[in-house]
């Protein structure tokens, strides 16, 4: 009996890190932010265009997996999507033109 619930308890395990690590690495829209002082809060884009082009520019400059959705979103990590700071860092430099001159 004791075994059994060993077992159990194992296979519980190795099912939730699959289930973690699989949720991590699955890709998701990415979701422009800023920072407004207190919070992370979502950023309006009025050039979407202009932004995923600029936005997947900034993502291979700093080697980050994404792929690009048949719809022409950019799809990014779930882990990445998660680092709010450097989503903030990547739609600044999205938006920002003279970083795109000098790359």
């Amino acid at each position: 009996m004791k075994k059994r619930k060993i077992s159990i308890i194992v296979i519980i395990l190795i099912v939730v890190v699959f289930l973690f690590l699989f949720y991590k690495n699955s890709y998701t829209e990415f979701k422009p932010l800023s920072f407004d002082g207190n919070s992370y809060v979502s950023k309006k884009i009025s050039n979407q265009e202009e932004f995923k082009n600029n936005l997947g520019e900034v993502l291979e400059y700093y080697n980050e997996d994404f792929k690009i959705s048949e719809n022409g979103n950019i799809l990014i990590k779930n882990k990445l999507q998660s680092n709010q700071e450097l989503i903030v860092n990547y739609t600044k430099k999205a938006l920002d033109k003279n970083w795109h001159k000098v790359q």
